[in-house]
């Protein structure tokens, strides 16, 4: 079976249990949950939905890959403030002989984009750029995935045909940003209540567009997304809200090859990707900690020659 890391991809489920291709309302799998051990197949991620999607073509005989993008679309329907269609995604896939491939799908900025326009910050359309994660995704699926997309996209088509309760944890980010949204936008409309209120931890999320946007998805692939009416309706969006990116930028997207490094740590082959991911850089600073005399170290020493790394680490990194 091959391997996949990405970003996008922590609660451990067996593959055991699974129920079958009707995805009902509510979590499956808990929001925490013990470590697990699993011989026939294990899915990670921050999200039980997210979990439980992945778990889900295990069990109809898929591979790591159809579980880890199953997983990937559940989270933006369970996590849209954490993981979402807008957004990017970088993937690591080792395949069982060996060979490991990286795919960036990062976001991109626009052909127009103009810096005298944009805003200042992150918030607001013009801060947005060319999204990468249906690219990336399908993408994946389409080279070293064994499942139809359609069957892959189906348990978050149905969490966000049908509902889901609402994460604590996603319940609390969305109650911090609530004072900063625009009553009258889409963003309000569905995640605030009638009276103005963020929605609590367990309120039942329904997000129809979105799941009409999956389903395109699931029928005419990357395609569906960044070409034809989805991509004319986002252009429009941004146009009208000072926004950059425009059909063009959406019909040009092309998910690249990464830039894949490999490197030891104690004895241990390890992987990353190059910019604009971060997998080199954790490579160079474990080999840093590596080199670090800790045998007898305490607690105070141990986390400061890790601080130390990072730092070190992260200053190469913005050195280029």
């Amino acid at each position: 079976m091959s391997r996949l890391v990405s970003r996008c991809l922590p609660v451990l489920a067996l593959l055991s249990g699974c129920g079958g291709d009707r995805t009902p309302p509510g979590p499956v799998v808990p929001e925490s949950a013990p470590v697990a051990t699993s011989r026939s197949g294990m899915v990670v991620s921050g999200s039980g939905y997210a979990t439980e999607a992945g778990v889900r073509m295990l069990a109809r005989g898929g591979n790591a890959v159809d579980a880890a993008v199953a997983a990937a679309f559940a989270l933006a329907v369970a996590e849209p403030t954490q993981s979402g269609l807008g957004g990017r995604t970088q993937i690591l896939i080792r395949t069982a002989g060996g060979t490991v491939h990286g795919i960036d799908g990062t976001t991109q900025v626009p052909a127009g984009y103009d810096p005298l326009r944009a805003p200042q910050g992150e918030h607001g359309h013009g801060a947005v750029g060319i999204p990468g994660t249906v690219a990336a995704l399908t993408r994946a699926l389409a080279e070293h995935g064994s499942l139809p997309l359609e069957v892959v996209i189906a348990p978050a088509l149905g969490w966000a045909r049908d509902g889901i309760a609402l994460p604590a944890g996603e319940a609390a980010r969305l109650a911090s940003v609530a004072s900063e949204l625009d009553r009258a936008s889409e963003v309000a409309r569905l995640f605030l209540g009638a009276d103005g209120a963020p929605l609590p931890s367990g309120a039942t999320l329904r997000q129809p567009e979105l799941a009409r946007v999956l389903e395109a998805v699931a029928t005419g692939g990357a395609d569906a997304f960044y070409r034809g009416d989805i991509a004319s309706r986002i252009a429009g969006d941004m146009a009208a809200n000072g926004g950059f990116v425009t059909s063009d930028d959406l019909s040009a997207y092309r998910a690249e090859d990464s830039v894949v490094r490999g490197g030891t740590f104690h004895g241990a082959e390890i992987f990353g990707s190059y910019l604009p991911a971060s997998g080199v850089t954790v490579i160079e600073i474990l080999q840093v900690l590596e080199r670090v005399p800790l045998r007898g170290a305490d607690e105070r020493e141990w986390a400061g020659a890790v601080v130390e790394s990072l730092l070190a680490g992260f200053e190469d990194r913005e050195l280029g």
